[in-house]
């Protein structure tokens, strides 16, 4: 799963840097195969839509965009959905709600402690470029968070680790001179 999530997030880079098709084309077909194995591929969206889509002039977006944005959209949702409705679901949607416990428990509270300080720790290691990129991708991230803190347990923190990858790769690269292609 972290290693189609990186595919992903390389694949965004190269096509926002390239404008080529084909990057496209792939970054789709990771996306459709990563969530028939975790849903951990919603995050290539909010990945893309950090580098596509500025929060602030999101009323002026292009058409293009949006248009890239709703394909990945529908690239996730059409496994997701299907292997829902193929598998028969004897168990809800999830174990659990886990918010008291993840508020509650030192171990949880300590997971937590443990992924917002390696995203903060990296954000300051950002130029001002990528810190915008990496608070963009935070902010399109926010559904794929709000699960974990319901559904999840923060002491498990594989749950962070696409996001402290994300932020080591905005960290690391500079994604404001387009220096990312293969």
């Amino acid at each position: 799963a972290i290693f189609l999530y990186l595919a992903g997030v390389f694949l965004s880079l190269k096509y926002v840097n390239e404008n080529r098709k084909r990057d496209f084309i792939l970054l789709l077909a990771v996306i459709f195969i990563s969530t028939l194995i975790r849903e951990t591929a919603c995050l290539n969206i909010a990945f893309f839509a950090a580098l596509t889509v500025n929060i602030k002039r999101i009323s002026s977006l292009p058409f293009k965009r949006i248009a890239e944005t709703t394909v990945l959209i529908v690239a996730f949702l059409v496994p997701y959905i299907a292997l829902r409705m193929l598998i028969p679901q004897e168990a809800s949607f999830a174990e659990g709600l886990y918010i008291k416990q993840n508020f509650s428990s030192p171990y949880n509270l300590a997971g937590l402690l443990f992924g917002v300080l390696a995203v903060y720790f990296f954000y300051h290691l950002s130029a001002l470029p990528e810190k915008k990129i990496l608070k963009n991708y935070l902010f399109f991230a926010t559904p794929y968070l709000l699960m974990i803190a319901l559904v999840g347990l923060f002491w498990e923190t594989r749950l962070f680790l696409p996001i402290i990858l994300t932020a080591l790769l905005t960290a690391s690269g500079s994604f404001s001179k387009k220096s990312f292609s293969a």
